[in-house]
């Protein structure tokens, strides 16, 4: 499959969630509305076909790839608690530095690719997520701002190597894509989980609390 081709899919795949208003509860918390989100994710699908040449490095700068991910980055700090701010960046740093270096090891040490890097690496982003914060939105900030500065690290370690780079290309959208589809489902599956150990705690709770008050016992 050519690189880009699965951001693309998940890109309108999102502007449909959006449009059917599956997403209204995570998008109110980072303050945005149906149609903001609307226009954002419309402009980010036509910014990722256009990229800038930078005049002091032979690199290109995708706009759709990293520009637009650190503008939505932006947009998402301003709603997190400014005591929060400080920890939130030093996580953020901490995990582009750990998917920089795991794209490294399966780079230099091919046997470690049990499946492709596309598919790896975004298993690996939400594994250090959750593994970070169980917040959604302090999630969504380090998915924004992480992956984008590890790309950017990853491509400039070889910039002595390459006449031509370019960052947020389609191979790192497609990974950033499929980091943002997984972290979805894995959310999805920790609240499904969650509430239903939850609402099994209070059942439980329940029937301690009858079978302590039941004098036939």
């Amino acid at each position: 499959m050519n690189e880009g081709i699965v951001a693309i899919i998940l890109q309108w795949s999102m502007l449909c969630l959006i449009w059917m208003g599956s997403l209204d509860g995570p998008l109110r918390q980072i303050g945005l509305g149906r149609r903001s989100a609307l226009a954002f994710v419309t402009a980010w699908i036509v910014c990722s076909f256009s990229s800038w040449q930078l005049y002091f490095l032979p690199v290109h700068v995708n706009v759709g790839g990293v520009l637009v991910p650190l503008l939505f980055a932006g947009w998402c700090w301003a709603a997190v608690p400014k005591k929060r701010r400080m920890p939130l960046l030093i996580a953020t740093f901490m995990s582009a530095v750990m998917v920089f270096v795991v794209r490294k090891m399966l780079f230099f040490d091919p046997v470690l690719l049990v499946l492709e890097d596309t598919f790896l690496v975004p298993i690996v982003v939400v594994v250090i997520l959750y593994g970070m914060t169980r917040s959604r939105l302090y999630h969504f900030f380090m998915l924004l701002l992480a992956l984008p500065l590890s790309d950017a690290l990853y491509m400039l370690s070889y910039l002595d190597q390459l006449t031509d780079l370019e960052l947020g290309s389609g191979h790192a959208q497609d990974m950033f894509w499929l980091s943002f589809a997984l972290w979805g489902v894995a959310t999805v599956v920790w609240l499904v989980v969650y509430r239903g150990g939850t609402a099994v705690g209070r059942m439980a709770a329940n029937l301690r609390v009858r079978s302590k008050t039941n004098p036939n016992r």
